[in-house]
């Protein structure tokens, strides 16, 4: 049973989202440990404010044409997951 205060919560705080603005998640991504992993894995991407510089930075170090990258980026490189589908619709 959900209780009414919990119902009262916007959508994202239901399921205990917390966004990251997008500043801060550059800073982050952009930090040597984030950038050096050969894959990436991101549980809650949301609005993709970390995936997006990751994808970024990935592109910058593969090579081919830009679709050739970005199709190895994002089969091979960075992976996503969001259980709400309210951010990435």
């Amino acid at each position: 049973m959900i209780r009414h205060a919990k119902r009262a919560r916007p959508q994202h705080r239901q399921l205990g989202q917390f966004l990251t603005p997008s500043s801060v998640a550059r800073e982050v991504a952009a930090a040597p440990l984030a950038r050096n992993p050969d894959t990436v894995l991101e549980p809650s991407f949301g609005e993709g404010a970390f995936l997006i510089p990751l994808v970024e930075h990935y592109m910058q170090r593969e090579s081919g044409s830009r679709s050739q990258r970005l199709g190895r980026v994002l089969n091979e490189r960075v992976w996503g997951v969001e259980i709400d589908p309210a951010p990435v619709s």
